[in-house]
């Protein structure tokens, strides 16, 4: 051969070499040093999927969903509150919270590449109190020979997948190869800021497995560094330092998780409510079977990126970032003791926080799609409605062209009071930012303690919603049975009591739903809350189930009744002839940048007195202001009522029907004029643009003062030219702002005449 020729076949071979191998840095792409930031995939955050993005593999898991093997063959409840959404598998941490936060092993996310260094390895789990708490094991199925049976280091897995292991904590780990040949791993890195683990394995070590197209499985468990493996589950109730809930005399799994678990099983009423069935009942036979995720590892040495998109007519978990860290782990919150019924504190204290998630079967990025918020029951989680009554989806999302989604709230219990509030807005937000939603065609709903945040969160920001529909909610914060005030006695009795703020609905439709046996909210409360709304004038209708108890709507799983409803009310209108909003400080939440002073074309409502500022149970709490304005700009009369008696066959149970029609007033000629009545405030803001009004022309109001008499600032917003102000006929002084005009009035009890003159 000649030197030309031997040249020519040594360039052929490098070439190829680099088709295969595509080049990396000295240092490689992803270097076990927990330096994250190099890790620049984009994953889908929907629990059970993957993809290959930027040369890497990423796998979203389910978040808490780490209970090991069922064993037993039935459901079982968690050790934290959360009687009504039972666990598949049987596993339970060690009691030594300061080390498991009861989710050590709850494997979050996991992200795979290679260089010409190795292969790379960052495993998120959910909660890391200690690095050396939980251990991973990657198995890699080449198809090539493998000597031996079953997964190392006490992982106790028999399923043949598999021939190459890396397992892992954060002090230590092992690779075996498909010799069956054991050497330490020399190279991880905990960041635990992040709750991660990097791992870099040479190609070395494992020389066979580079390029190939191979299976990846993985599982989690607890780390037993002086063994040098996993910490086994004995029989038996947990321990300060042993979990429990495995087999009577050792040999089951150790793993508490398992990843690539794309299209979960959720067995109705009975199953799980975590999406752990698939994985549980695998790990009661020791395997994975099942539970792989192929790719081509040359893939992952380049930039290569795959498709995603999420498919339509599916549940869906999703996981987004939270901006509020409560630490880490699980607060066991119990239902017995000094809460019974729940307390506004976190639950589930992790960064990353799941939602509920439905696709409608006809959803298209390319089509704003109607979006229905649907809050979940007091111990219940997010995957209520799929675990329970999956049929929503069906006539609440598919029939209805429209997104279902169920926060966490934070918790099972929080009342959506004040962690679980604002998890809600977080969710949502995310939601908004990744999927094409109609913020026009936006609804809210919800179960039990999810009826009772479509109140609170529907009257305190009505203007956010096209229609409301509470199930079995109660009114009040935990149970109100009129004439007696709300029980327990807590913080919240007037905070949390939604009758307070029930003239707030006066342009948002609410189908209210409610049982006359129910057991948990008796009906004294939804029937005074229901007497509320028609005293009010506020639109509605009030299903009154004589027969049904508390359970019985959600178990029937029929709401075809709630889907005519919402396509009744499809649109809100940011722009009503008439607004009123009654303020509370003491409902405000402070601490999470959130203030409740206003809906549609009014806000900036400040109480006189005592002041504008109140913490629940404080001696302030009761105080309150409220406005009642009406706009002449859109040329109609001021709407009337019209009182709605009716009986509803079913299904799924009979009811009698109550309600109110609003009906929109006749038409008039248009003004540039509004009223408006102030109780007990001293500064409101009026949006002229939603109001119909002119800036540019003479604009008049008739203001009245029921209660709180003294100075008063008015902020019209609007573009107006230079203007003078009179009150009574009298100047009074204008300041111009960037948004409009501030009139510093001082008003007696009683009517006033304003003319704004340009």
């Amino acid at each position: 051969m000649s030197f030309g020729q031997a040249a020519l076949r040594t360039a052929i071979a490098f070439a190829m070499l680099a088709a295969v191998f595509p080049a990396a840095s000295a240092a490689g792409p992803h270097p076990a040093d927990g330096q994250l930031s190099d890790w620049r995939g984009d994953a889908t955050m929907l629990s059970g999927e993957s993809r290959v993005s930027k040369g890497e593999l990423i796998y979203d898991d389910w978040l808490y969903d780490d209970y090991g093997a069922d064993l037993n063959g039935i459901s079982d409840m968690p050790v934290f509150r959360g009687a009504l959404a039972p666990t598949r598998g049987d596993y339970r941490y060690p009691t030594n919270s300061a080390r498991y936060g009861y989710n050590a092993a709850d494997l979050r996310q996991l992200r795979i590449s290679a260089s010409g260094r190795g292969l790379h390895i960052a495993a998120f789990l959910q909660t890391m109190k200690e690095p050396d708490a939980a251990a991973v094991t990657l198995g890699i199925d080449t198809g090539l020979a493998r000597e031996g049976s079953g997964w190392p280091d006490g992982a106790g897995i028999d399923s043949s997948e598999a021939d190459t292991f890396i397992t892992f904590w954060g002090t230590g780990g092992w690779i075996t190869d498909r010799r069956g040949r054991r050497e330490r791993l020399r190279k991880q890195i905990v960041n635990l800021a992040e709750n991660a683990i990097e791992v870099t394995v040479p190609w070395r070590h494992i020389p066979y497995v580079r390029g190939r197209t191979v299976t990846l499985y993985a599982i989690s468990g607890l780390a037993d560094p002086p063994s040098g493996g996993y910490l086994q589950v004995p029989s038996g109730s947990a321990t300060a330092t042993q979990p429990g809930g495995g087999l009577l005399g050792g040999g089951g799994t150790a793993a508490f998780d398992v990843a690539f678990d794309p299209q979960e099983e959720w067995t109705r009423v009975v199953g799980s409510h975590w999406g752990e069935e698939k994985q549980s009942r695998l790990l009661a036979d020791r395997s994975v079977t099942g539970l792989g995720r192929q790719v081509r590892l040359s893939q992952l040495e380049g930039t290569a990126t795959e498709s995603y998109a999420p498919a339509p007519g599916r549940f869906y978990n999703r996981i987004f970032r939270s901006t509020q860290s409560f630490g880490e782990g699980i607060n066991l919150k119990p239902a017995s003791g000094p809460a019974p019924g729940g307390s506004p504190d976190p639950q589930f204290l992790s960064r990353h926080q799941p939602y509920g998630l439905y696709l409608p079967d006809d959803y298209t990025p390319a089509t704003p799609a109607a979006l229905l918020l649907n809050g979940h029951s007091l111990d219940v989680n997010h995957n209520e409605y799929q675990a329970v009554s999956p049929n929503l989806f069906n006539q609440l999302g598919d029939e209805r062209s429209s997104i279902v989604f169920t926060p966490l709230a934070r918790g099972m219990d929080t009342w959506y009071i004040d962690s679980g509030f604002k998890d809600v807005l977080e969710a949502w937000d995310d939601l908004r930012a990744h999927y094409t939603v109609d913020e026009d065609r936006t609804s809210i709903g919800g179960y039990s303690m999810g009826g009772y945040m479509t109140y609170r969160m529907g009257l305190l920001m009505p203007d956010r919603f096209a229609a409301a529909n509470p199930y079995v909610g109660p009114p009040a914060y935990q149970l109100w049975q009129p004439p007696l005030p709300p029980q327990p006695p807590s913080d919240y009795d007037v905070a949390g009591q939604t009758n307070n703020i029930v003239v707030n609905g006066l342009n948002l439709p609410f189908e209210i739903n409610n049982g006359g046996v129910d057991e948990l909210v008796p009906p004294a409360g939804p029937l005074q809350q229901a007497q509320a709304f028609r005293d009010a004038g506020n639109p509605h209708l009030f299903y009154f189930f004589p027969s049904s108890d508390h359970f019985a709507l959600i178990l029937a799983d029929e709401w075809a009744h709630t889907r005519d409803f919402l396509d009744q009310h499809p649109e809100r209108d940011l722009s009503p002839d008439q607004v009123r909003y009654k303020r509370y400080p003491s409902m405000d939440l402070p601490q999470h940048g959130l203030r409740f002073d206003g809906a549609y074309w009014v806000d900036g409502l400040t109480v006189r007195t005592p002041g504008d500022a109140c913490a629940p149970g404080a001696s302030c709490e009761s105080a309150s202001g409220q406005v009642d304005a009406y706009t002449l700009g859109h040329g109609r009369a001021r709407g009337t009522t019209q009182p709605v008696t009716t009986v509803f066959p079913g299904p799924p149970l009979p009811a009698t029907v109550q309600g109110v029609n609003r009906l929109p007033g006749s038409a008039i000629t248009p003004q540039n004029r509004f009223e408006a009545t102030f109780t007990n405030l001293s500064a409101a803001t009026f949006d002229t643009a939603r109001m119909g009004l002119d800036p540019d022309e003479v604009l008049t109001a008739a203001l009245t003062v029921a209660t709180g008499p003294g100075a008063f600032a008015l902020t019209l917003k609007g573009d107006f030219p230079a203007v003078t102000a009179t009150l009574d006929g009298l100047p009074v002084p204008v300041q111009q702002t960037a948004e409009g005009i501030v009139l510093s009035l001082n008003m007696t009890a009683g009517a006033h005449s304003l003319v704004v003159t340009p």
